[in-house]
Protein backbone atom coordinates (compact mmCIF):
# COMPACT_ATOMS: atom_id res chain seq x y z
CA UNK A 1 0.00 0.00 0.00
CA UNK A 2 3.06 2.21 1.33
CA UNK A 3 3.91 1.63 -2.69
CA UNK A 4 0.78 2.76 -4.36
CA UNK A 5 0.82 5.99 -2.04
CA UNK A 6 4.46 7.03 -3.19
CA UNK A 7 3.15 6.36 -6.63
CA UNK A 8 0.20 8.84 -6.22
CA UNK A 9 2.15 11.51 -4.29
CA UNK A 10 4.95 11.49 -7.44
CA UNK A 11 1.95 11.83 -10.19
CA UNK A 12 0.18 14.38 -7.76
CA UNK A 13 3.38 16.38 -7.05
CA UNK A 14 5.46 15.65 -10.03
CA UNK A 15 4.54 14.10 -13.09
CA UNK A 16 1.08 16.23 -13.48
CA UNK A 17 3.11 19.44 -12.65
CA UNK A 18 5.30 18.66 -15.00
CA UNK A 19 3.20 18.06 -17.93
CA UNK A 20 1.27 20.97 -16.78
CA UNK A 21 4.33 23.20 -17.34
CA UNK A 22 5.58 21.97 -20.64
CA UNK A 23 2.12 22.13 -22.08
CA UNK A 24 1.95 25.66 -20.44
CA UNK A 25 5.44 26.14 -22.47
CA UNK A 26 4.28 25.02 -25.85
CA UNK A 27 1.37 27.31 -25.64
CA UNK A 28 3.66 30.31 -24.43
CA UNK A 29 6.35 29.65 -27.39
CA UNK A 30 3.06 29.23 -29.87
CA UNK A 31 1.83 32.72 -28.90
CA UNK A 32 5.31 34.52 -28.91
CA UNK A 33 5.29 33.43 -32.15
CA UNK A 34 2.29 34.38 -33.59
CA UNK A 35 3.03 37.83 -31.67
CA UNK A 36 6.00 38.05 -33.81
CA UNK A 37 3.84 37.59 -36.75
CA UNK A 38 1.91 40.35 -35.76
CA UNK A 39 4.55 42.48 -35.27
CA UNK A 40 6.32 42.08 -38.27
CA UNK A 41 3.18 42.48 -40.45
CA UNK A 42 1.59 45.19 -39.03
CA UNK A 43 4.76 46.85 -36.81
CA UNK A 44 2.14 47.50 -34.07
CA UNK A 45 3.97 47.45 -30.69
CA UNK A 46 1.48 46.03 -29.25
CA UNK A 47 2.63 43.18 -30.56
CA UNK A 48 5.74 43.19 -29.44
CA UNK A 49 4.57 44.20 -25.97
CA UNK A 50 2.40 41.01 -25.91
CA UNK A 51 5.43 39.19 -27.19
CA UNK A 52 7.09 40.30 -24.09
CA UNK A 53 4.73 39.54 -21.46
CA UNK A 54 4.73 36.07 -23.38
CA UNK A 55 8.69 35.53 -23.15
CA UNK A 56 8.12 36.56 -19.32
CA UNK A 57 5.82 33.75 -18.73
CA UNK A 58 8.36 31.33 -20.41
CA UNK A 59 10.71 32.49 -17.72
CA UNK A 60 8.74 31.75 -15.00
CA UNK A 61 7.55 28.12 -16.45
CA UNK A 62 11.67 27.43 -17.33
CA UNK A 63 12.22 28.21 -13.35
CA UNK A 64 9.14 25.76 -12.48
CA UNK A 65 11.01 23.28 -15.13
CA UNK A 66 14.02 23.63 -13.59
CA UNK A 67 12.78 22.73 -10.05
CA UNK A 68 10.86 20.22 -11.17
CA UNK A 69 13.60 18.50 -12.98
CA UNK A 70 15.66 18.21 -9.65
CA UNK A 71 13.51 15.47 -8.78
CA UNK A 72 12.95 13.48 -11.98
CA UNK A 73 14.01 10.03 -12.09
CA UNK A 74 14.96 9.40 -15.35
CA UNK A 75 18.82 11.08 -16.57
CA UNK A 76 18.23 11.09 -20.06
CA UNK A 77 14.98 13.19 -19.27
CA UNK A 78 16.76 15.63 -17.44
CA UNK A 79 19.32 15.64 -19.92
CA UNK A 80 16.74 16.57 -22.79
CA UNK A 81 15.37 19.35 -20.72
CA UNK A 82 18.92 20.80 -20.42
CA UNK A 83 19.71 20.57 -24.19
CA UNK A 84 15.94 21.98 -24.96
CA UNK A 85 16.92 24.85 -22.30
Amino acid sequence: MDNVNTRIVRIAELRVPTADASASMVDDIHASLASLRGWILTGNDAFKAEREAVWRDIARRRTDMDRLSQSWTVPENVAKWTAFK
